[in-house]
C-alpha cells in the first residue's frame, strides 16, 4: 500500500490503502505463519524487517527469529536510553520475544563492523552485549577477521586485499569466544532482568545492566556504553511480565534475589569476573541491602559469573573480605587456605628464616662446619616441638584440610640426616657427584628445606603422591614465597621445587635395592608414578611419550641425593655410578621417556 516511495516501477501501481485493504482482507504474512504453524511444524521462519518494524514482526505477524536493526543503529549511535526502554518494554509485554530476536553489528546492507563501530574497546563492548542478550547474536562476514571492505550480494567477489587482523582475532578468542561457548547462561529470559544504574540518585543512561542465568547458574552483565568513565548501583530490577495461567502481573525483582541468594548474617556471595579474571566476594546480606556498585571506564564491560553462595563457618571469609574488599584475586579457595594456614605457619616460621636459609644454604654449598650443622638442627627441633605442643589447638578446618596430624621425628633421624648431607655435599667428599652436579638443582636448598617441613606430615612409606598432596595442601610455594622471588623463579617453577621436595622425601625409601641396583631399573621403579611424569613433563604424542631433558636431569640427581639418604640399604648404592648412567642414557634418549627407561 501506499505510493511505493522510492521505488519506480511500484510507484505507477500504487492504489490506496481501502482498495489494497478491500483486495487482501488478510496480513498475508499472518496467513503465511499459521499456514507453516500447522502444515510444516518444524519450519523456522525468519523475517529482514523493515527497519525499526522488528517487533511488529515478531508480535503481530508471529515470525520465529527477526533481524534486530534497533541493535546495531541504536548502540553505533549511542542511544543507550532508547535501546535500554526498547527491552523494558519487551519485558513489559512479552518477554519471550527477546528469544526472538537475532542481533547482530552488520549486515550485507551496511557497512563493516569495524568501520561503525572502531577495532578497539568500543567494538568489544558492544560484541560482549551482542553475545550475551538473549536472542540469536549474529556476526557478519569478515567481522571476527576484522575486514574493514563492504560486502554484499551485488559482489562476486573481494576487491581489497585484505588479511585477517591478528590482534582481532586474538581479542575475539579471549574475550568473546567464552561468552559464545556458555550461551546457555545468556539465550533465555527465565531469569533474565534488566536494572537501572544509579549514580548520585540519578539513572546512568550509558550504563547496560542485566542479570540472566539458568536455575543452578546465574550471571550479571554490565557494559558501559561511552567514552567517559561511569560509576553505577544497581538493586531492583525494571518490571517484567510474569504469567500465572491465564493470569499476568509485572514484577520486579531484587538483584540478590535475581541471582538466588540467601539473606543471612553469615552468608557470602563468591563470583568471578571473566573480564579480569579475578575472583571476589561480599556478604550476601550487603547485596540485599545495599545493591551492587561498581566502576566501569569509557567502553568497559564486566561479566560477571560461576556466582556460588557459602557459609562462613570459621571466620575466614570475612577476614579475607575486610583485607581485600572488592579487589580480587585469583584463587579465592587459596586466599581462604592461606587464611587457615596463617596459625599453622606461624608455629614453623623459622623454617624461613635468614638464619635457617644460611645454615641449609651452607650445607649444599659445602662450606658447613658443625656450628652449621647444630644451629640447623636447633631450628628444626624448636619448630617441631611447637607443632606437636600447638597442634591440637589449631582450627578444625586446617586439621580437615590436613587430613592428620604430625608425627614425631626422633632427633637421631634429623641429627643423622643433616650429617650425611653435610658429607656428601662437603669438599672433602670422596663421592664428589652431588658436589659435581649441584648446579642441575639451583634451588637445592630450597628444595631441603619444604622437604623438612613436610617430614612430619608424611609416613616413611607415603608415595610420590601423597606427599606431592601435602605440599599442595600446606601451599609450600605459597610459604616460600619470598625465598622463590630470591631465586627469581616463576610461580610454576616454584610449585616445581615444592613438588621435587616431595620426590626427594619419598622416593629413597620406596626404590628397593634388594631387587635391582641397575640404574636403569631404579629410574624405571622411580616413573611408575604421576607426580615423577608429571615433574618431567611427559606427555604422550603419536604413540611416543616425551619429556623435558632439564626436568629428567633434576629427577636423576634428586633421585640419587634421596636414595643416598633415606634408603636403609644405601651402602649397595653407588651414587657417581648410578648419576653418570643415567645422565650418559638420558642423552641418547632423543627426549624419549621410552628410550631411556624399561
Amino acid at each position: 500500500p501506499g505510493t511505493g516511495g522510492d521505488i519506480a516501477g511500484r510507484a505507477i501501481h500504487a492504489i490506496p490503502d481501502n482498495e489494497f485493504n478491500a483486495l487482501i482482507p488478510q496480513e498475508f504474512w499472518r496467513e503465511v505463519v499459521d499456514r507453516v504453524a500447522q502444515e510444516v511444524p518444524d519450519t523456522l521462519l525468519l523475517a529482514e524487517a523493515f527497519w525499526m518494524m522488528e517487533g511488529y514482526f515478531v508480535r503481530t505477524l508471529g515470525m520465529h527469529r527477526v533481524y534486530n536493526s534497533a541493535f546495531m543503529n541504536m548502540l553505533k549511535n549511542q542511544e543507550n536510553q532508547k535501546y535500554r526502554m526498547a527491552i523494558k518494554n519487551t519485558l513489559v509485554f512479552e518477554p519471550e520475544i527477546l528469544k526472538r530476536y537475532v542481533n547482530f553489528m552488520n549486515n550485507p546492507d551496511e557497512e563493516t563492523a569495524i568501520t561503525q563501530f572502531g577495532d578497539g574497546f568500543r567494538y568489544f563492548s558492544i560484541c560482549t552485549i551482542l553475545s550475551t542478550l538473549p536472542g540469536l547474536p549474529m556476526f557478519g562476514h569478515g567481522q571476527i577477521e576484522g575486514f574493514k571492505e563492504k560486502y554484499g550480494m551485488e559482489y562476486k567477489r573481494a576487491y581489497w586485499n585484505e588479511t585477517p587482523n591478528d590482534w582481532i582475532v586474538e581479542q575475539h578468542a579471549k574475550k568473546i569466544f567464552p561468552l559464545l561457548k556458555k550461551r546457555y547462561l545468556f539465550s533465555g529470559v527465565e531469569h533474565f532482568n534488566i536494572y537501572d544504574a544509579y549514580n548520585n540518585g540519578a539513572v546512568e543512561e550509558s550504563i547496560f545492566a542485566y542479570a540472566n542465568g539458568t536455575d543452578a547458574e546465574k550471571t550479571l552483565v554490565l557494559v558501559n556504553n561511552q567514552y567517559e568513565r561511569t560509576y553505577g548501583r544497581i538493586k531492583t530490577s525494571a518490571p517484567k511480565l510474569k504469567k500465572n495461567g491465564e493470569d499476568s502481573t509485572q514484577v520486579t525483582v531484587s538483584l540478590a534475589e535475581n541471582l538466588g541468594l540467601s539473606f543471612g548474617g553469615r552468608k557470602f556471595v563468591i563470583y568471578e569476573n571473566f573480564s579480569s579474571g579475578l575472583t571476589h566476594l561480599m556478604p550476601s546480606i550487603k547485596l540485599f541491602e545495599e545493591g551492587f556498585e561498581f566502576t566501569l571506564d569509557g567502553y568497559d564491560s564486566m561479566v560477571i559469573w560461576n556466582i556460588r553462595e557459602v557459609e562462613d563457618i570459621d571466620g575466614n571469609f570475612e577476614k579475607l573480605y575486610n583485607l581485600i574488599g572488592n579487589t580480587g584475586v585469583r584463587d579465592i579457595n587459596k586466599a581462604i587456605s592461606l587464611l587457615r594456614l596463617k596459625p599453622l605457619y606461624k608455629l614453623i616460621d623459622n623454617f624461613r628464616s635468614d638464619s635457617f636459609i644460611k645454615e641449609i644454604t651452607a650445607i649444599v654449598a659445602g662450606k658447613a662446619k658443625s656450628q652449621n650443622e647444630k644451629s640447623l638442627l636447633l631450628t628444626i627441633a624448636e619448630c617441631y616441638t611447637r607443632l606437636y605442643a600447638s597442634f591440637d589447638s589449631l582450627s578444625e578446618p586446617i586439621k580437615a584440610q590436613l587430613l592428620r596430624e604430625p608425627r614425631e621425628i626422633q632427633a637421631k633421624e634429623m641429627i643423622k640426616e643433616i650429617k650425611q648431607l653435610s658429607t656428601i655435599f662437603s669438599q672433602k667428599a670422596e663421592d664428589k657427584v652431588f658436589v659435581n652436579y649441584a648446579g642441575l638443582a639451583d634451588a637445592l636448598p630450597l628444595l631441603l628445606a619444604i622437604s623438612i617441613v613436610i617430614k612430619p606430615f608424611i609416613e616413611d612409606d607415603s608415595t610420590v603422591l601423597e606427599a606431592a598432596t601435602l605440599s599442595d595442601k600446606l601451599l609450600l610455594d605459597s610459604f616460600y614465597e619470598n625465598w622463590g622471588k630470591d631465586l627469581e623463579l616463576s610461580e610454576n617453577e616454584l610449585k616445581r621445587i615444592v613438588h621435587s621436595a616431595a620426590i626427594f622425601e619419598t622416593v629413597g625409601k620406596l626404590v628397593d635395592l634388594e631387587l635391582s641396583t641397575d640404574p636403569i631399573d631404579i629410574l624405571t621403579d622411580i616413573f611408575d608414578n604421576k607426580v615423577c611424569k608429571d615433574y618431567v613433563n611427559a606427555n604422550e604424542y603419536q604413540g611416543t611419550v616425551w619429556y623435558n631433558k632439564e626436568s629428567m636431569q633434576q629427577t636423576i640427581l634428586i633421585s640419587a641425593l634421596s636414595i643416598s639418604i633415606f634408603n636403609e640399604n644405601n651402602d649397595k648404592f653407588n651414587a657417581s655410578e648410578f648419576v653418570d648412567t643415567l645422565l650418559k642414557a638420558e642423552a641418547k634418549a632423543e627426549y624419549k621417556l621410552n628410550k631411556l627407561i624399561k
